[in-house]
């Protein structure tokens, strides 16, 4: 069937050139045979509608999946919540004290017990009022920083003093804490056990003050990394998705030209006179229309769904 129906179609081509032959040559010769060359890939392409509606079908379909993969992905998120203490930190040392002239006060004493409450769990404690080398906190520190710095940034963090206002008949306690200020969350930390010690003290001791940053900020070169991360992400989604539909579109091209070679039809058009130049010339105006029209309708595609990198401003055209 095949044979017969190229057969009817190379009889109808040597028809007209017959009929046209001895009236027309050079440039309108030329321009007969490509409308000829072109009207049988026309027809063609009508007959097997079933793959020409596949042809442009397929790289809508996958510029569609891409638009509902980028709009899907997930952007940019806030760190997760960063609850400060020191569980994060490998061997902490906590040194704490009382103000010597404030050791006679039970207020004092009790409110230094309830700091040990509330720290001993997070840390080694240092009560600098049993180190006899050591008369205040200032002491022990700059003693730590000089043996070692980044020990001393490393390990110790916060810290505590528990001292008498002396105004009055009854001082008050008054408790400090100290913080590292080479870490960005010690202040909040010591922070964070100073209340927990005023409520172990003063509130109910079943109760407990949880400290949590978030959302964390992202430092600029963190911020910047994340934003070409998520871009090269979805370009590559995007571009993988429309050149696949892309590729077997152009990759159907070549079924027509595989037919017209393994029937002969291709060998009986040019020993019929058809040029080589019409022949190809025709077959790329037909595959470069079936081209075209996908890939402008790919534009329309992701200016319907408004997807952010390739609608913005002059992007879409």
């Amino acid at each position: 069937m095949n044979h017969a129906y190229n057969l009817v179609v190379c009889k109808n081509i040597l028809l007209v050139f017959g009929v046209q032959f001895e009236r027309t040559s050079g440039l309108p010769w030329y321009l007969l045979q490509f409308e000829a060359m072109f009207v049988k890939r026309v027809i063609h392409s009508l007959r097997n509608w079933i793959m020409a509606l596949v042809q442009f079908l397929v790289p809508i379909l996958f510029a569609i999946i891409a638009c509902v993969i980028m709009i899907t992905l997930p952007g940019s998120k806030d760190l997760p919540p960063l609850p400060l203490n020191l569980s994060y930190f490998a061997s902490p040392v906590i040194p704490y004290d009382i103000d010597k002239a404030s050791l006679g006060y039970k207020e004092i004493i009790d409110l230094s017990n309830c700091y040990v409450a509330s720290a001993s769990s997070s840390g080694s404690l240092v009560y600098l009022n049993n180190r006899s080398d050591y008369s205040t906190m200032d002491d022990y520190l700059l003693d730590v920083a000089k043996n070692g710095r980044d020990k001393y940034n490393r390990n110790y963090l916060i810290g505590a003093t528990v001292e008498a206002d002396p105004s009055g008949s009854n001082p008050n306690a008054t408790l400090i804490g100290w913080f590292n200020n080479a870490a960005y969350h010690s202040i909040a930390m010591s922070l964070s056990y100073v209340t927990n010690s005023l409520m172990q003290c003063f509130g109910q001791q079943d109760y407990h003050i949880q400290t949590i940053n978030h959302p964390l900020p992202w430092t600029l070169n963190a911020k910047v990394n994340q934003d070409v991360s998520n871009a090269q992400q979805v370009g590559f989604i995007f571009s993988y998705c429309v050149s696949f539909g892309l590729a077997f579109l152009i990759s159907t091209f070549i079924v027509f030209l595989i037919k017209e070679r393994a029937v002969g039809a291709k060998h009986i058009q040019f020993i019929s006179g058809v040029h080589a130049f019409n022949f190809w010339l025709s077959t790329f105006t037909w595959d470069a229309i079936n081209y075209l029209l996908p890939a402008a309708l790919i534009i329309v595609v992701l200016e319907c769904f408004q997807v952010d990198g390739y609608t913005d401003g002059n992007n879409a055209g």
